[in-house]
């Protein structure tokens, strides 16, 4: 009975233990949430493609849109975030796959929000999901932020967020 009493504390210590550490580490860095996800195009986008060249996009399965979103919530002690992101589609990709794409992003220091969001269409025509992913994991991401007086960094591959949606 003695050994179960003792071993439940040990597990409640170890517990707070954990949730301190938890605690303390979100104070001194941001929640990130990277997201790409690659799908086909929807009828919509796809009707309006059309019309500018029916017969070079006569074919809809040879279309894709990709989906970024970055979001990045971060404790009120951070100062001076800064968020690179590369010209990632047209320098990753090349042209000849980036047809265009609408960019929102923002930055709220009131809740402590950066958003950057893209949604990009692409003309894959013969290039294989395994190459696109490819052509992203050269893609970096990186954070930077001042803390006590200290720069920090973290960087995060874009490839490494990548999610194929049918």
């Amino acid at each position: 009975m003695k050994h179960k009493i003792t071993l439940k504390i040990l597990c409640y210590a170890l517990l707070g233990v954990i949730v301190a550490g938890c605690y303390l580490y979100f104070q001194i860095n941001p929640a990130v949430l990277i997201r790409t996800e690659i799908s086909p195009i929807d009828e919509e986008t796809y009707k309006q493609l059309i019309l500018y060249d029916k017969e070079k996009y006569s074919d809809k399965s040879k279309f894709q849109e990709i989906s970024f979103s970055l979001k990045v919530n971060y404790p009120r002690e951070i100062q001076n975030l800064e968020v690179e992101i590369p010209e990632y589609i047209t320098e990753l990709l090349g042209s000849d796959l980036y047809l265009g794409a609408k960019y929102k992003e923002y930055n709220d220091e009131k809740s402590a929000q950066f958003v950057h969001e893209a949604e990009i269409i692409l003309y894959t025509g013969e290039v294989s999901k395994e190459e696109i992913k490819s052509m992203l994991d050269s893609g970096k991401v990186q954070l930077g932020w001042d803390y006590k007086g200290e720069r920090v960094f973290q960087i995060y591959n874009i490839g490494d967020t990548v999610v194929f949606i049918k």
